[in-house]
C-alpha cells in the first residue's frame, strides 16, 4: 500500500498522529460521482467506484474529482484545460480546484512541453493517440501536484503504467482505494458499510465477517465442535474453535496498526511499532494453526497425553491422522509445509533473538523506507522457502549485501501471506471431520438468511473491500 508521503514543511500525514485529513482525486464516471441510496435490508453488492464515493462524503476526508468546464463548480473539482498554451504562458499549464464553499486554488504544471514531448513518444505503445495520452498523464500530474495521498481512476492505462510521473501519484482501482480509506477510517475508529451516518458495524462484527470469508469453513467446522462439548460436557472442542476465530480477528488488527506504521511518515516510532505487530501477527496466526491442529487432534481421536505432539511440522503426527489431504497438504516441498515453514521460523524469533528494523533511503525513493531483518541464522532458509513460493521479490524481501543481512518489507510480506495462510488454514478445516464426533445432530449446511443488513452477501463484499482482502 502505498500513499503520498509528506515533504519537508508539510503537515503531518493523514495516517500521522494529529495528521490532516486523506486527500485522494476521483477520476470516476459522471453517473458514478452519487451516494448510495439503502432503505430497506439486505444490501446490494458494491458497486466500488459509487461505494468510494460515498465513503469520502465522510467529514475526515478531502474528496477531489476531475471535473469539465461543463460540471458544475461543487466543492472537490479538479478542472485541467485542455492546450495548448496561451504564448505567454511560460511553459506552465495552470489548473483550478475548488476546495469548499468560495475557496478556489490555483495550480501549475510545469513544464507542460515535457507532457506533451513524453505523449508523443509513448502514445503509439499506449494504444491512444497523443492528445488522448497527454490528457489522461496530465490528470496523473494534477492528482501529485495538489498533492493527493492517491488517484482511484478506472484508467487501465494508468493503473498499469509504470511512468514515475505516473506512479508518484499513486493510481488505485477503484476497488483498491476502497481499501487504503477503509484503512484510514478504521484508524479513526469507523467501520461503515455504506457511507458515513448510513450502516455502521464495529470493529469486532466487521472482522468476525471477515474470519467467514477468509475461513469459509469454519462456521460449519465450529458448530460440530460446538455440538460436541454441549453433548460431552466438556467445553475443549468448542475453546478450540472459539480459539481459531479470535486468532484470526487479532492476526487481523494486528496487520490494520502495521499497515498504519508502514503508510505514515517512519520514524523510530513506526518501526518499533512494525516490528512489534509484526511479531503479534505472527504470533496469533501461527497460534491458530496451532488451535486447528489440537482440533484435529481431538477429532481423530488420538491419545490425549499426547496432544502436546499435535502441529502441521510433525509428520509423525500427521502419520497417526491417516488423512491423505492433510498429509498432502503439510508435506515437504509442498508449498502449505514451506508457508508454515516461514511462519513458525519467524514466529519463533520470540524465543531467541528478536526481529529488529533498519530505515532504508534509496535514491530512487524519495521517503524513507523501514524494513525487518530476518534472523540470521535462519535467512538462507527463508530466502529458499521465499523463492520456492514465487519467488522473494514477490513477498517484499532485499537482500542488501554482506554484513548488512537479509530484509523484508514486512507490509509487502504479511499481505502476500494472508490469502496462502488462510487458504491452507481452510483446507485444513475441511479435511478435519468434526461431522464424525459424538452429539453432532445436524450441521448448518452454509451461512444464515441474507435479510439482516447486519450480515448479508453485499455486507460481506463490502467488508472484504474495506479491509481490502479478497474471500478464500
Amino acid at each position: 500500500m502505498s500513499v503520498h508521503h509528506k515533504a519537508a514543511g508539510d503537515p503531518p500525514g493523514p495516517f500521522d498522529q494529529g495528521g490532516r485529513p486523506l486527500r485522494i482525486v476521483l477520476d470516476v464516471a459522471p453517473d458514478k460521482r452519487r451516494i448510495e441510496e439503502w432503505i430497506d435490508p439486505p444490501l446490494d453488492m458494491p458497486d466500488p467506484e459509487t461505494f468510494l464515493w460515498s465513503l469520502t462524503e465522510d467529514d475526515s476526508i478531502d474528496r477531489y474529482w476531475i471535473g469539465t468546464a461543463n460540471d458544475p463548480a461543487d466543492a472537490g473539482r479538479v478542472l485541467i484545460p485542455p492546450g495548448p498554451l496561451a504564448p505567454d504562458a511560460h511553459d506552465y499549464l495552470e489548473f483550478s480546484t475548488i476546495d469548499g464553499p468560495g475557496r478556489r486554488t490555483g495550480h501549475a504544471i510545469w513544464p507542460y512541453s515535457t507532457y506533451e514531448k513524453i505523449a508523443l513518444r509513448d502514445a503509439g505503445a499506449q494504444g491512444v493517440s497523443a492528445g488522448q495520452w497527454l490528457k489522461e498523464l496530465l490528470v496523473a500530474k494534477a492528482s501529485s501536484t495538489m498533492p493527493a495521498d492517491l488517484l482511484a481512476t478506472t484508467n487501465p492505462r494508468i493503473l498499469s503504467s509504470q511512468a514515475t510521473d505516473i506512479t508518484n501519484a499513486h493510481p488505485y482501482s477503484a476497488a483498491e482505494a476502497v481499501g487504503v480509506v477503509g484503512l484510514y477510517l478504521r484508524n479513526k475508529g469507523k467501520y461503515p458499510v455504506i457511507g458515513p451516518d448510513q450502516l455502521v458495524l464495529d470493529e469486532r462484527s466487521t472482522f468476525l465477517l471477515a474470519v467467514e470469508e477468509l475461513l469459509p469453513s469454519w462456521r460449519v467446522w465450529a458448530s460440530e465442535l460446538s455440538q460436541h462439548s454441549r453433548t460431552t460436557g466438556n467445553d475443549t472442542a468448542a475453546l478450540l474453535a472459539q480459539t481459531v476465530r479470535e486468532r484470526i480477528i487479532r492476526m487481523l488488527r494486528c496487520r490494520d496498526q502495521l499497515l498504519i506504521a508502514s503508510v505514515a511518515t517512519q520514524t523510530n516510532n513506526t518501526a518499533d511499532r512494525t516490528v512489534e505487530f509484526l511479531d503479534y501477527f505472527l504470533v496469533n496466526l501461527v497460534g491458530a494453526f496451532d488451535a486447528a491442529a489440537r482440533a484435529a487432534h481431538l477429532v481423530y481421536d488420538l491419545p490425549k497425553n499426547e496432544r502436546r505432539q499435535a502441529g502441521w511440522q510433525n509428520r509423525q503426527w500427521l502419520k497417526k491422522l491417516g488423512n491423505a489431504k492433510l498429509t498432502a497438504l503439510f508435506k515437504r516441498r509442498s508449498d502449505g509445509y514451506r508457508m508454515f515453514e516461514v511462519c513458525r521460523i519467524l514466529r519463533n524469533t520470540v524465543h531467541s533473538e528478536g526481529l529488529s528494523p533498519i530505515a532504508l533511503k534509496e535514491p530512487q525513493v524519495a521517503h524513507l523506507q523501514t524494513l525487518v531483518r530476518l534472523p540470521q541464522e535462519e535467512a538462507d532458509d527463508l530466502v529458499r522457502l521465499f523463492t520456492q513460493l514465487g519467488g522473494y521479490n514477490t513477498w517484499g524481501l532485499r537482500r542488501l549485501g554482506v554484513g548488512i543481512g537479509d530484509y523484508v518489507d514486512a507490509a509487502t510480506f504479511i499481505e502476500r501471506l494472508i490469502p496462502l495462510a488462510m487458504a491452507v488454514l481452510d483446507k485444513a478445516l475441511v479435511n478435519t471431520p468434526a461431522s464424525a464426533l459424538t452429539g453432532i445432530v445436524q450441521s448448518p449446511t452454509g451461512l444464515p438468511p441474507t435479510n439482516s443488513a447486519r450480515d448479508s452477501p453485499g455486507t460481506r463484499a463490502r467488508v472484504m473491500l474495506l479491509l481490502r482482502l479478497a474471500k478464500t
